[in-house]
């Protein structure tokens, strides 16, 4: 199957096409990802809708929004992950076999800041784990849940921590630039995740579903991760670096203002779903959560070109290529945004014509909202473009405006909620406060890019000196 892929890819056609909207071999294994993921929230809604009731609707996406809470224990860590081993990997050669070759202090570095984080995630996803299982049976307890869907909670919880796991994984492979690798793998744990999830909805287990299907993504992953170059994984695992490294005096600078960051996200992006089945009901956070994975799906999806671009732009920011780095990053911030409001043009059609002919509009939420929804995840697309460059120059600039948003953000919402429980009101409130926050957002990034620029061209002048 990759074979034929591999074919379609080196068409000249396709070629042509690829050029012209920025489509490398990455980015196209990533939309096909994405292409299988809209699959996979198609399909999965109509089990949904056909599945479980509009109240059990609510707690599916709640499990998912507050599954995120991971990002307390994470806090960001993954992205210092790709950026450090980015940074080390420039130096550094892959061979035939899939090791790697260069000066043995760079290798050296490479392997030692690995063991780190490996060492780091021993301790991480328990904490994860703990969180998930606290705070979620806490908040369902409230909303008085019963056992079985608490039960039902806890186990996701687990598999929900040990996906932790995962992620490092990819993110320690993307970091050496084998996104397109990584992509590829992850189609087919997908797929897996996404029969288990359809199969256990089809036989009746319900809320049971995202346990089955995270469990088998796991598994999967973890396979796959390690055939993409099972000589890497190997020369990781049998090094003992020699030298002794600092690494954590080296992060934690960076690591507690992508920690506020993070932390910050979960009240930006996710709190609007746990805050609208606390005050409105399941049925109303069902719609809610229901319509949110919609719009933030094409979301990430126009992310790919901006986010797969990751490991280039801190191997040009190592090596000093402002020009080239800028070059690619106004490139690709110009195509994310034009997929985006392709894929939600397509998506107000689809939510606005088709749903009602299934009678599915009860399910979601009205055009008007799913629109306003656009905007502010465009208003996120725009930022984290933004937010995606200044931090290959291993800075995070972004910290204490994310920190305002969320404070922002989480009042709008839970005001909006607790005082008209209406959503409507509400994602007008969350709309506002993303347009006022672009603003300094867009300072910011100006300042800090001719900032960044601005010092790496002194300190390659001294270099030569």
């Amino acid at each position: 199957m990759i074979s034929t892929i591999e074919q379609i890819i080196n068409n000249q056609n396709i070629k042509k096409i690829k050029s012209l909207i920025g489509i490398d071999k990455a980015i196209f294994f990533s939309l096909i990802n994405k292409a299988f993921r809209l699959l996979k929230i198609s399909i999965t809604t109509y089990l949904i809708i056909r599945c479980l009731t509009p109240t059990e609707q609510g707690y599916w996406y709640t499990f998912l929004s507050l599954g995120t809470l991971t990002v307390f224990a994470e806090m960001g860590f993954l992205n210092i992950i790709n950026q450090f081993i980015s940074h080390e990997f420039a130096y550094l050669t892959e061979n035939n076999d899939g090791s790697i070759s260069g000066p043995n202090e760079k290798i050296e570095r490479f392997i030692s800041f690995i063991h780190f984080v490996l060492k780091f995630y021993s301790f991480i996803i328990p904490i994860a784990f703990c969180l998930l299982i606290s705070i979620g049976s806490a908040f369902l307890k409230h909303s008085g849940t019963n056992f079985s869907i608490i039960l039902a909670w806890i186990m996701y919880s687990f598999t929900g921590a040990i996906t932790l796991l995962v992620s490092l994984c990819s993110s320690i492979l993307n970091g050496c630039n084998k996104v397109a690798e990584v992509q590829k793998r992850t189609f087919f744990s997908l797929l897996i995740n996404s029969l288990g999830i359809w199969a256990a909805l089809l036989f009746g287990f319900k809320l049971w579903g995202l346990f089955v299907g995270t469990l088998l993504n796991i598994i999967s992953s973890i396979i796959l991760f390690y055939s993409v170059s099972p000589n890497l994984w190997k020369q990781i695992f049998q090094s003992k670096p020699l030298k002794q490294f600092n690494w954590f005096s080296e992060t934690l600078p960076l690591q507690w203002r992508y920690a506020l960051s993070w932390v910050s996200g979960y009240f930006i992006f996710q709190f609007i779903t746990p805050a609208t089945m606390f005050y409105a009901g399941a049925e109303a956070a069902g719609r809610m959560g229901l319509s949110i994975s919609f719009v933030w799906a094409v979301m990430t999806a126009a992310n790919l070109w901006p986010s797969t671009k990751t490991p280039l732009f801190n191997m040009l920011i190592a090596k000093n290529e402002r020009q080239n780095l800028d070059k690619l990053f106004n490139i690709t911030l110009k195509q994310s945004i034009l997929a985006f409001c392709t894929g939600s043009f397509l998506l107000l059609f689809i939510c606005t014509y088709l749903f009602p002919i299934f009678h599915w509009d009860t399910r979601i939420l009205s055009p008007l909202e799913i629109f306003l929804l656009i905007i502010i995840a465009l208003i996120s697309l725009i930022v984290s473009n933004w937010a995606i460059y200044l931090r290959a120059h291993k800075q995070e600039p972004y910290v204490w405006l994310s920190v305002v948003s969320a404070i922002l953000n989480g009042m709008a919402i839970w005001l909006s909620m607790k005082f008209s429980a209406a959503t409507t009101v509400t994602i007008w409130s969350y709309c506002i406060v993303s347009l006022i926050m672009l603003i300094p957002c867009r300072f910011v990034f100006i300042t800090k890019r001719k900032e960044y620029s601005e010092f790496s061209n002194y300190m390659e002048l001294i270099n030569n000196d």
